[in-house]
């Protein structure tokens, strides 16, 4: 059989055709869309590796398009559903119905041991119902865009190794701020109300935040029950300190976070001096990113002062701005002022934070606790949720 790259298969006409496609039957049927678009890259997957995605890789993105395969293969009809997009013969092969004699049919079991012919089969029983109503007890995630940049981080720090996913084991290891994979997809637990003690066991009712913008109020004990009984089931683990902003010979540096101060002159902007300072990322040298501050409104339009400066490794530098910058949101500068022109304008990753807060949010991520922490406008500190 040919080679084949990622690339390749991106480019091929008769899958520009089948996105074209996709596009259109998203617009009339959305769960067939998602179902085809999720095999479509388990193909793409094999053609790269000549091999289907394992559900219990360590590698996230392939533990979760693993855990996608095997949930199709365990439903019959999805399989019929999808069969018309498999050209490599991934899929179980369909199985003929043969046609039964009146003697096979007399012959049959099916009045053996394994069950009555007066077993109520049409309801299905509780085991079966719970990981439906879990899932049906989801709902849209209405300030997902605080979350989704905890998640990018999350997904970054499993590419690069600096976090692991493992087989959920205890289910006191569900705390705030803490992840885990459920059937392909990363959870986030974002709150937990007040414990309650019954048997011995622990319980609470805990704020789930899910990759794909919804979420849900569940028991702590219904997700370790879930947890445990999905094959996929995982936690994540908080990442190894100190990998994503030290500087380590052979590594792959990815950019350079950096924190400035105006030495404006202008008492609107030095009345806020030692509280007013801009975080940004570049993925090069700072003091060429900032050499023409004076004429830039990004840095309001005067000459600023590097603060401090944070390398990092093995990590999407502009993924972690917006975590950082999300972080802070409520402390976010509404500065206008006037350009060259006379024109207003409204210059962005501005912030009324100290560089100690900025230090301890940085130390958060860096140990891996930042979804622990928040920002205390009032009293420009970071504090644990």
């Amino acid at each position: 059989m040919a080679q084949f790259s990622l690339d390749d298969i991106l480019e091929d006409p008769s899958f520009l055709q089948y996105a074209t496609d996709l596009e259109r039957l998203e617009r009339s049927d959305p769960d067939q869309a998602r179902l085809e678009d999720g095999f479509v890259k388990v193909l793409a997957f094999f053609e790269n590796n000549k091999r289907v995605p394992d559900d219990l890789a360590s590698e996230f993105e392939e533990c979760r398009l693993g855990a996608r395969f095997a949930s199709i293969l365990k439903d019959a009809s999805k399989v019929e559903r999808i069969r018309h997009l498999d050209h490599l013969n991934i899929l179980p092969k369909q199985v003929e119905p043969k046609d039964l004699s009146l003697e096979d049919m007399l012959n049959d079991d099916i009045f053996g041991d394994e069950g009555s012919i007066f077993e109520l089969v049409s309801v299905k029983p509780k085991s079966e119902k719970e990981p439906a109503d879990f899932i049906a007890g989801r709902k849209r995630c209405r300030d997902f865009e605080k979350f989704k940049p905890i998640f990018d981080v999350v997904a970054a720090e499993l590419k690069a190794g600096t976090r692991k996913s493992i087989r959920f084991k205890n289910e006191q290891e569900i705390e705030v701020g803490h992840f885990f994979i459920y059937r392909g997809a990363m959870v986030y637990v974002a709150e937990k109300g007040d414990e309650t003690i019954k048997n011995g066991k622990r319980n609470a009712r805990l704020r789930l935040i899910f990759d794909n913008g919804s979420e849900s109020n569940h028991l702590l004990r219904s997700l370790a029950r879930e947890l445990y009984k999905d094959p996929q089931g995982r936690r994540i683990t908080q990442a190894q300190a100190g990998e994503l902003f030290e500087h380590i010979e052979n590594q792959n540096q990815t950019g350079t976070i950096y924190v400035l101060r105006s030495t404006s002159e202008n008492p609107s902007i030095r009345q806020y001096d030692g509280f007013l300072h801009k975080i940004g990322v570049t993925s090069g040298d700072v003091e060429k990113r900032i050499a023409g501050a004076k004429s830039d409104a990004t840095f309001l339009l005067d000459n600023v002062e590097v603060v401090a400066t944070y390398k990092l490794v093995n990590i999407n530098r502009q993924n972690l701005e917006k975590m950082l910058h999300t972080f802070f949101v409520e402390a976010k500068a509404d500065i206008v002022i006037q350009d060259r022109f006379g024109k207003p304008v409204s210059p962005r990753e501005w912030f009324f934070v100290t560089i100690g807060a900025i230090d301890k949010a940085i130390e958060a991520i860096r140990a891996g606790t930042i979804s622990q922490k928040r920002y205390d406008l009032a009293n420009a500190r970071v504090i644990e949720r």
